[in-house]
């Protein structure tokens, strides 16, 4: 490895671990040139032991990313099934939502560790009918590569802090607001 090459894994190392390394290569310098072999071989021990605390280090901090992550998925698993309803609440058999999940009319979003489909309750208006749009939201949804889990969290999400989620223009969705809606859903993908 050319001195360049060291340098930048130096320079990419965080702030402590530099210092650290610095001050260990300073000390077996100075064993080298007094000509010290059992100082170096305690700096060794010492830059190994170092060296598998960092390695411990690394891989529970990305543990505890990773439980933060599952526990993310897990509290939106949860707000997505209290916004929804299933097959049974809608009374339709999983056959007929089968089918119309598969031609576009009405949206249904798969969770992890589900077996069934849920189906946002936005979609639908008076008397459980599925609102004129959706078909086309699910359409463009397609069109950008959104599943239905990223149209839901999409159309329920606020957008910046302050606004309403996108489905609050649903019950008024004239010509304007269905372009605005489509729009944002093809800029999502």
């Amino acid at each position: 490895m050319g001195m360049a090459a060291l340098q930048r894994q130096v320079d990419g190392l965080p702030v402590g671990q530099r210092s650290a390394l610095i001050q260990v290569l300073d000390q077996v310098a100075a064993a080298l040139l007094r000509r010290e072999p059992r100082q170096l071989q305690r700096l060794s021990v010492l830059m190994r032991q170092t060296a598998a605390r960092t390695v411990n280090g690394e891989a529970e901090e990305r543990r505890e990313l990773e439980v933060q992550n599952v526990l993310r998925v897990l509290a939106a698993a949860g707000e997505v099934e209290r916004q929804s309803l299933n097959a049974r609440q809608l009374g339709v058999s999983r056959q007929r939502l089968n089918q119309l999940r598969q031609e576009g009319r009405l949206l249904g979003v798969k969770l992890p560790m589900h077996r069934e489909f849920l189906y946002p309750r936005w979609q639908f208006g008076k008397g459980a009918r599925v609102l004129p749009i959706v078909p086309r939201l699910i359409a463009v949804a397609r069109e950008a590569g959104l599943d239905g889990l990223d149209l839901h969290l999409l159309m329920t999400a606020s957008r910046r802090k302050g606004e309403r989620p996108l489905v609050d223009l649903l019950p008024a969705a004239g010509p304007r607001a269905e372009r605005y809606l489509l729009g944002v859903i093809r800029g999502s993908g």
